[in-house]
């Protein structure tokens, strides 16, 4: 099993904080995976008419419970592909219950938790795709204007796995259109700024994978004068972006003067680990591709 994407746990956590405002998500502390659960989850449709017949004779509450004891099953440690098969027939139960409810904020909820769970669980990007999209529409048609800008980012991290890029780059630049919804980087808190750097960051490395090294060396550059006056996070992610075209055009002399630019920014700071990811894959590319002879870092 793979992990949830650093993207896809961003939209989950700030839905959660949707639904911890507007609404409590019901609790789990009594669900159990029962014969009762499965039997149940084994007779949704996913089919809204034919589903809301079967809520209604189990209780919408009780059938809530149940399903929710099936998706938590499907969280555990020792989960089997059946457990996932049938946490994601779960999940959509309960976006259909959640519908007919019109609990907007746990319904999107659902759907971000059910995109994760595609890409953590077989990794399965196009039905992530297909689910993060829906989350969208289902956004944009219930005034959730404010989440809109992280779905799209999600939306394009899909596409980038798929090797579609153009269409991720697309969405990321529809992102950062929608992001004025979540305010200034710099102005926001720590998890926003955190947000826009990965944004502005990962459409650089679209970019380059394209490749398009025009287009990217562009946006790094954008990035780097945008964020002058922000925090040394941003600043650093901007040198990493630079860096990263400078390897993409074979410059290692400045592929490595901005890492090292990028990790002094970052010295003795909590986000340093964050970087050292990026700057090793960096240096790790120069090391190999460049010979001893022309220096070292």
């Amino acid at each position: 099993m793979s992990f949830i994407s650093h993207s896809a746990l961003e939209v989950v956590l700030s839905l959660c904080l949707v639904v911890t405002t507007q609404g409590q998500m019901p609790s789990s502390s009594n669900a159990s995976t029962s014969d009762e659960a499965l039997k149940f989850v084994a007779q949704l449709k996913r089919e809204p008419a034919a589903d809301a017949i079967l809520f209604q004779a189990a209780g919408q509450d009780q059938s809530s419970k149940l399903m929710l004891a099936v998706v938590h099953a499907g969280a555990s440690a020792d989960a089997t592909q059946a457990d996932w098969a049938n946490t994601h027939l779960a999940l959509d139960g309960l976006i259909e219950l959640e519908t007919l409810r019109g609990n907007v904020p746990r319904v999107s909820s659902y759907l971000t938790y059910q995109e994760a769970l595609y890409n953590a669980y077989e990794g399965d990007t196009e039905k992530a795709l297909q689910t993060a999209r829906a989350l969208a529409a289902y956004e944009s048609a219930h005034g959730q204007e404010q989440l809109l800008p992280l779905v799209h980012k999600a939306i394009g991290d899909d596409l980038r796995r798929l090797g579609r890029l153009k269409e991720g780059i697309a969405e990321f630049h529809e992102a950062e259109r929608l992001a004025p919804a979540l305010g200034t980087a710099a102005s926001k808190t720590a998890y926003t700024e955190g947000w826009y750097g990965n944004l502005w960051l990962d459409t650089v490395k679209a970019q380059i994978e394209l490749p398009d090294l025009e287009a990217a060396q562009n946006e790094a550059r954008d990035f780097q004068g945008r964020v002058q006056a922000s925090s040394p996070r941003l600043r650093a992610q901007a040198r990493i972006g630079l860096a990263a075209v400078a390897l993409a055009q074979g410059k290692y002399t400045a592929a490595l003067d901005g890492v090292r630019e990028a990790r002094a920014l970052l010295k003795d700071t909590p986000e340093k680990t964050s970087m050292d990811l990026d700057a090793a894959v960096i240096v790790g590319t120069v090391m190999t591709g460049w010979t001893l002879t022309k220096g070292s870092y």
